[in-house]
């Protein structure tokens, strides 16, 4: 697809049924990408070669790992919701992540989390939001530990209590 538009920018797919992404396989232009998945579960393989991707949002697309991730030195934004019915994601490592620039994170929906305490290295990091992700005490820990320009949602089971706070902290665990 993307021999065909050299110079594609933005892509947005509605009602995708791929399992993985190498239709975007070495898109040297593409900086944005928007997939809404039909609740399947496949992988992001075919976007590791795409380096200017500033911002990929994918919804009702399960993956498997988030690695395919790690060379994007680019990203801005990355929201990975899978919501049920959708199966969830089953693992997403911050250390994907990690890119100088990144700004926000969203993760619905996943069920394994690794990494936290990379997100203190993240200069222009400013809002992470966690729906439905089963965390330990220590994730909880490494989040409340983020630098205050960081705005902090953990929504959803199985965290029972709700707690507010102010800037850098867990601004919600609400169940």
């Amino acid at each position: 697809m993307t021999a065909r538009f050299p110079r594609l920018e933005r892509i947005r797919v509605g009602g995708w049924r791929g399992v993985d992404l190498a239709m975007i396989r070495d898109a040297a232009s593409l900086s944005s990408v928007y997939l809404e998945g039909r609740r399947q579960k496949g992988t992001l393989a075919g976007i590791e070669r795409c380096s200017a991707i500033e911002r990929l949002v994918s919804i009702d697309y399960a993956v498997s790992d988030s690695s395919p991730l790690r060379p994007l030195g680019r990203l801005r934004e990355v929201k990975l919701l899978a919501m049920p019915p959708t199966e969830p994601h089953e693992v997403v490592r911050f250390s994907d992540l990690a890119a100088p620039v990144m700004e926000r994170i969203w993760i619905a929906n996943a069920l394994r989390i690794e990494d936290f305490a990379v997100l203190k290295e993240l200069p222009r990091l400013r809002e992470i939001r966690l729906i439905n992700c089963p965390l330990r005490e220590n994730d909880l820990r490494e989040l409340r530990a983020l630098p205050s320009r960081v705005k902090i949602d953990v929504v959803g089971p199985p965290h029972p209590e709700r707690v507010r706070g102010g800037e850098g902290r867990v601004n919600s665990i609400a169940g």
